[in-house]
């Protein structure tokens, strides 16, 4: 009776192991259309969620300090099927850091329609193949060229 016990269990623990998940913080690279030293991250909880960051320096604008820049959070949802993915844009929001004044307002007459752009290209690029390295590496191609995500630990 208990071999039977002990085998019941390790096919419970070897039937439930369904392989490599998205749920939780990545590190981006690779993504071209960013600016030089621009910083990517995907968040992605359960069931759904997501959360697209993109962290890029400004510090070349006249007036704005060494470590000004825009960081953007792109939120939706996304769902997995197999070796696919396909995410949803609902919305984008954005802080500014170290820019003048005066930047900031030309920044905000555009916002509208740099959000939509944004999401407008994340929402047409459909089902994207994700290729995992592990448990902690994916390749994501896309139209835009292929991406490297690493989970983030700790």
């Amino acid at each position: 009776m208990k071999k039977y016990f002990v085998a019941s269990l390790a096919f419970l623990f070897v039937g439930c192991a369904s392989g490599p998940t998205l749920v939780g913080k990545w590190q981006v690279s690779g993504m071209k259309s960013l600016p030089p030293n621009s910083k990517m991250y995907m968040t992605f909880s359960a069931p759904d969620k997501m959360d697209m960051e993109m962290d890029m320096p400004l510090a070349g604008i006249p007036g704005a300090g060494k470590d000004a820049g825009i960081n953007f959070h792109v939120l939706g949802t996304y769902k997995q099927e197999g070796s696919k993915i396909t995410m949803k844009a609902e919305d984008v929001k954005y802080t500014t850091k170290g820019i003048p004044d005066s930047v900031k307002g030309m920044l905000e007459s555009n916002m509208g329609t740099q959000k939509k752009s944004m999401m407008d290209q994340i929402n047409k690029e459909g089902a994207q193949s994700i290729e995992w390295k592990g448990n902690d590496e994916f390749t994501m191609k896309s139209a835009t060229g292929d991406m490297t995500a690493t989970r983030m630990k700790g």
